[in-house]
C-alpha cells in the first residue's frame, strides 16, 4: 500500500513527462485527449501538469494537435515535410529523366553492337 502511495505522489519532472509523453505518442500512432492520456499513464502526471506538457509539445512540434469544439486531440506527427521537400522532389525526377534518357541511349549502342557482331559472325561463316 505505501509502495503505491509514493507512486502517485512522486513527481515527475516537466522534461520527463515530455520524454514519457511523447514516447507514448509515438509508440500508440494514434490521438488521445489530455484526459486519455493521464487515464493511460496511470495518472503519473496530473491533469493540469499534462496540459502543460502537451502544450510544449505542440510548440515545439513533436506532436500536433487538432481541435473539435472544446475537445482537443494530440497525435504523434509521423512525417514532417522540410521546406526543401519540393525542389528535391523536382531534382529527383529531372534526374531520373536524365538517366531515362542515358539508359535509352546506352540501349541503343547495345543493340547497334549486337547488330554489327551478328554481322562480323555471319561473314565469318559464310566464308
Amino acid at each position: 500500500m505505501v509502495l503505491k502511495e509514493q507512486k502517485k505522489n512522486s513527481k515527475i519532472s516537466q522534461e520527463e513527462g515530455k520524454i514519457i509523453v511523447s514516447d507514448y505518442l509515438k509508440k500508440e500512432f494514434r490521438p488521445y485527449s489530455a484526459t486519455d492520456l493521464v487515464l493511460n499513464l496511470h495518472s503519473r502526471i496530473s491533469k493540469s501538469n499534462m496540459t502543460k506538457i502537451l502544450e510544449e509539445l505542440v510548440e515545439d512540434k513533436e506532436i500536433c494537435v487538432k481541435s473539435y469544439g472544446k475537445n482537443s486531440f494530440y497525435f504523434y506527427k509521423a512525417i514532417s515535410f522540410d521546406s526543401n521537400y519540393k525542389t528535391e522532389c523536382e531534382a529527383k525526377r529531372d534526374m531520373n529523366k536524365l538517366l531515362k534518357e542515358e539508359s535509352e541511349i546506352l540501349e541503343n549502342e547495345l543493340t547497334e553492337v549486337n547488330k554489327s557482331l551478328c554481322l562480323h559472325i555471319s561473314k565469318f561463316f559464310i566464308q
